[in-house]
């Protein structure tokens, strides 16, 4: 995982914080405080969307978005009207889609497999 920079990890030691101790929380693990300001990002007066830009990187990372070229952009069909992009983000000559969540919830299941385990439960 990259570094993410003090104040994101400060906020997500304060979600820990918050709900600590707590395996049935939704912050029990690092990645579902993590997901869970993902879920976030896209809206303005949130905490998430002041992190967007390194949480979309690591998102990136993650394989929860998928680069595609312009091209293929471009050939993907968007409903909803034409102002509507078809892509969530850009970093320089790749555009980001939405994939699937799946990445980050299987590691989200290893990380509360472990804490059960290191708590005895």
């Amino acid at each position: 995982m990259k570094a993410f920079k003090k104040p994101l990890l400060k906020e997500l030691d304060y979600l820990e914080s918050v709900w600590e101790g707590d395996l049935e929380s939704y912050f029990a693990t690092k990645h579902s405080r993590i997901q869970y300001l993902m879920e976030d990002m896209d809206y303005k007066d949130t905490v998430g969307y002041e992190f967007r830009y390194q949480l979309q990187n690591y998102a990136a990372e993650l394989g929860i978005y998928k680069a595609h070229t312009k091209q293929e952009v471009d050939s993907i069909q968007v409903y909803g009207g034409k102002k509507r992009k078809a892509y969530c983000f850009k970093r320089k000559d790749k555009y980001y889609v939405f994939e699937s969540w799946k990445p980050i919830n299987d590691i989200v299941e290893k990380e509360t497999e472990a804490l059960k385990i290191e708590r005895g439960k």
